[in-house]
């Protein structure tokens, strides 16, 4: 009896150290895991505190922590409403945003936009001054005109050279204002609407605008679509604006009898991919970079230079992406929207 008990014992106490052991390596890893934790939040709290802007961290109305950006800008800050409060008395632009990090944290990322309104806010006004010097001559000249109109009717002669006057003024006019509508996404902030509707609508409405030019050339528009019944939110008619400049300069660059394919797929349900590439000359790859610049122009382009960079700011504001590639033959342009 005795010696089972012992053996009993012994067993017991094996099992225990084996229950012990485990719990000190259980308790050793939680320990070290808590450590590198630990360690982990220093060393991004340490970079977040040397970034040059302001950064707050708070729990419900309370500021619990701020860089050392934010300590030099607005000084110690222990309450959102203060904080508030601090960017309204400032007198530079302040951008807040605050970017939640569960149901009751958050961070609040400051950007400072004063230079980027001043700069803006003087383009308006050189914008609102030569829109005035330029139109108010051209409409004066414009009314003249239509009151001598009628009475150089007698003249055959003379009315022919008036009308080449006339065409000319008018051709005149519609260009100042297609400059000054086009030089305005140099400045203005745009604003897209949500509305939902399908993708192919608008795409299908623009290659119908586009239909005199591709029969002039002899081109046409191939559409690929992964599911035509999609539908995205955002704004319509800008969005429409941004396809037609991107589908106008693939059908331009086209050799005649060429065709342009455009490819819509969906990425991980979540974002459209567009792709339009046109068989063209194409572009030099030193150019790439400044595709999309305001005024930027390639050897072989027309116009002003705009119509990349109002379609760039229109899928921008839209949360998209544009990028341009040199697939061997031609080029393509490739877009990103959220749905």
């Amino acid at each position: 009896m005795i010696k089972d008990f012992l053996v009993l014992s012994l067993l017991g106490l094996f099992f225990l150290s084996l229950v012990l052991l485990f719990l000190y390596l259980k308790f050793k890893k939680i320990q070290k895991a808590s450590f590198e934790k630990e360690e982990k939040y220093r060393r991004m709290e340490e970079s977040l505190f040397k970034l040059p802007f302001p950064i707050f961290l708070g729990f419900s109305s309370k500021i619990l922590w701020q860089n050392r950006k934010a300590l030099e800008i607005f000084g110690l800050i222990d309450k959102k409403e203060k904080l508030k409060s601090s960017l309204k008395k400032s007198k530079r632009f302040f951008q807040e945003i605050e970017i939640p990090i569960d149901q009751e944290n958050y961070l609040v990322i400051i950007i400072d936009k004063t230079d980027e309104e001043a700069t803006k806010r003087a383009y308006q006004l050189a914008l609102s001054y030569l829109s005035h010097e330029l139109k108010t001559p051209l409409t004066v000249a414009k009314g003249y005109i239509e009151n001598l109109e009628s009475k150089l009717k007698m003249d055959h002669h003379f009315n022919i050279e008036f009308e080449k006057v006339k065409e000319s003024l008018e051709r005149l006019d519609k260009l100042i204002k297609r400059i000054f509508s086009a030089l305005e996404y140099l400045v203005k902030d745009i604003t897209p609407r949500k509305e939902e509707f399908k993708l192919q609508e608008i795409i299908d409405e623009v290659i119908f605008w586009l239909t005199p030019l591709c029969e002039e050339k002899g081109i046409k528009i191939k559409t690929l679509w992964c599911d035509g019944d999609l539908k995205i939110k955002g704004d319509k008619e800008l969005l429409m604006q941004a396809f037609f400049n991107l589908l106008e300069n693939a059908v331009k660059y086209s050799p005649p009898g060429e065709e342009v394919i455009l490819k819509a797929m969906l990425k991980n349900n979540q974002t459209f991919i567009i792709s339009i590439r046109d068989f063209g000359p194409g572009v030099e790859e030193e150019d790439l970079p400044f595709l999309g610049l305001p005024f930027f122009k390639t050897k072989e382009s027309e116009g002003m230079g705009l119509g990349l960079f109002i379609a760039k700011r229109i899928i921008e504001n839209h949360k998209g992406k544009m990028k341009f590639r040199l697939p061997g033959l031609g080029f393509e342009v490739e877009i990103e929207i959220p749905m």
